[in-house]
């Protein structure tokens, strides 16, 4: 039985944010960086998508792990009403899968960037590069299984520094000049009188 009377958990349930989310103003921030131009919240789309690119025909979801289930610790189910919880988490999948092969069949790309991807920002920011740049509508980075590149949905473990590889040049290195001269040949000695073609050869 729930230890939180039904007021109260109203209550809970209706101050639970539906957009302006930090993962989704995190996700805004590094697109604008990028220069892309979005839209929010297109209601005309199915699902409502949190992001849209018209231009590029893509739209991004920024979903919370613990609502729609990602794979990882942060999908945790509550040890009272589990019927109701497990009944409300299949509701919502199936309705993340239903918006995807909608807006898949309108022609739309879709990328889900789960909340738990916005803790490694610089990884965040690659994938969303990734995915911006490609020219491949109808590909879907799907909410259960992968991202639509054949990986796992889930996020790698840091390894040491940032992924992102550097793009300038290393520190302490010369740059290398514009328009770089071509190498010069060594010129051949002249030939000498004494050994001109008409000279006879010594034979054995």
């Amino acid at each position: 039985m729930d230890s939180i009377v039904p007021e109260i958990r109203s209550r809970i349930m209706a101050a639970v944010r539906q957009r302006d989310t930090k993962p989704e103003l995190l996700v805004r921030r590094l697109a604008h960086r990028m220069g892309y131009r979005f839209r929010l919240n297109v209601r005309s789309l199915p699902g409502s998508p949190d992001i849209v690119f018209p231009r590029l025909d893509k739209v991004i979801f920024v979903h919370g792990c613990f609502w729609h289930r990602h794979r990882c610790k942060r999908a945790t189910t509550p040890a009272t009403r589990r019927a109701f919880w497990l009944k409300k988490f299949a509701e919502n999948k199936e309705r993340d899968r239903r918006n995807i092969r909608a807006l898949q069949r309108a022609g739309w790309d879709v990328l889900v960037v789960w909340e738990c991807w916005t803790r490694r920002p610089e990884w965040l920011a690659r994938r969303l590069a990734d995915f911006l740049r490609s020219h491949k509508p109808g590909r879907v980075a799907h909410p259960s299984r992968s991202d639509g590149w054949g990986h796992d949905d889930r996020m790698p473990k840091a390894r040491g520094k940032s992924t992102v590889p550097p793009t300038g040049p290393k520190s302490g290195s010369k740059p290398a000049p514009a328009n770089p001269s071509p190498p010069t040949t060594p010129s051949l000695p002249a030939a000498s009188k004494s050994t001109s073609a008409s000279s006879p050869t010594s034979s054995a």
